[in-house]
């Protein structure tokens, strides 16, 4: 809330939600008397990297690096453009990129087995999560794997497959599923 001598508030009960690797939806408690907010976007050695302005207590930022740890502060604008103190900063991560199944290949293709491999998106990956769905999309098979190749065996012939692959970086950290191939 604002003080009562009219100076503005620095925004609190900031939230960092709806990650994406490319993208966060930035949020914070509303300041009364703020006409717009200063969002300031920062590296790991507390650089900012963007700065952004909203008119309302939340921000989408976009074009951020996937994988990566930032953090981020707000400040409060009133009309005749005072500014009040940066808010406390809070630190998050966007998720990683999916593993990109457009460079998906079928290297080896059998009557009843397929083997596959895709390029492995940035950071250290743990695990890859596979997915193999029939055409009525319900999954049929599961694998996880560490290489960025699999082989998947017990399907029949003449019938149509689709595939996602998610990374897992740790088990808080998992990629978005790639697109169905």
């Amino acid at each position: 809330a604002d003080s009562d001598n009219g100076v503005l508030s620095a925004p609190t009960g900031l939230k960092a939600k709806k990650r994406e690797a490319k993208q966060v939806k930035l949020s914070w408690q509303t300041v009364g008397s703020a006409a717009s907010y200063e969002v300031e976007l920062l590296n790991t050695k507390g650089t900012a990297v963007k700065t952004v302005t909203s008119a309302k207590n939340s921000k989408v930022v976009k074009k951020l690096t996937s994988n990566k740890k930032y953090s981020y502060r707000v400040r409060s604008v009133g009309a005749a453009g005072s500014k009040s103190s940066w808010s406390q900063t809070l630190v998050f991560r966007t998720k990683p990129a999916a593993p990109a199944l457009s460079t998906l290949r079928v290297s080896q293709k059998v009557s009843d087995s397929v083997v596959l491999q895709w390029k492995k998106p940035r950071g250290k990956i743990k695990k890859y999560i596979v997915s193999v769905l029939n055409a009525k999309g319900k999954l049929v098979q599961t694998a996880t794997i560490k290489k960025h190749s699999v082989t998947i065996t017990g399907l029949t012939k003449g019938t149509t497959y689709s595939v996602t692959v998610k990374a897992r970086f740790n088990k808080k950290n998992i990629s978005a599923a790639s697109k169905k191939r």
